[in-house]
């Protein structure tokens, strides 16, 4: 590849995240991004063990749900991270061996995806080794994340990407 076509890629991937930061300076781990503008109803940030791109809105994980101030119509900046495992549910094959091995039941299929509910996960790790896909993970500084936005009518919109 040419030196200034090299150039012109990382300046480009340099953009994609630009806006977008993992951080666990407060202890806690915390996605971070800039003032979101637009009429959303509300937005997800989501995670993944892979890249997103501009067709995969619906790819990896809702790690969390952020909706518009009542009063300002403001989306919060940042969402702090439960720091429990989440399922990408694009990846899962509804095996169930994760819902078997979790020690305080915190798994459970739901329409042929594992879901693990976060106020019962103690983050033990056994669902994530014992699932033959990896679906199972933890969102942390080698996850990609993205945030989307999500319309009134349900359609969703790529709009920040941290890999």
């Amino acid at each position: 590849m040419m030196p200034g076509v090299i150039r012109i890629l990382l300046l480009c991937a340099g953009l994609a995240s630009a806006g977008m930061t993992f951080s666990t300076e407060s202890g806690k781990p915390v996605v971070s991004w800039g003032p979101v503008e637009g009429a959303w109803q509300y937005l997800e940030l989501r995670a993944a063990t892979t890249p997103f791109d501009s067709a995969a809105c619906g790819k990896g994980a809702v790690v969390a749900l952020i909706e518009p101030d009542g009063e300002t119509g403001l989306f919060a900046e940042n969402a702090q991270l439960s720091g429990t495992f989440v399922v990408d549910p694009s990846v899962c094959i509804g095996c169930g061996l994760c819902v078997s091995v979790c020690p305080v039941s915190a798994i459970s299929l739901v329409e042929g995806k594992a879901v693990i509910d976060p106020a019962k996960c103690i983050a033990c790790g056994l669902c994530a080794s014992t699932c033959p896909v990896t679906a199972i993970f933890a969102p942390g500084s080698s996850s990609s994340f993205a945030l989307v936005g999500i319309s009134a009518e349900s359609t969703r919109q790529l709009l920040e990407v941290l890999e």
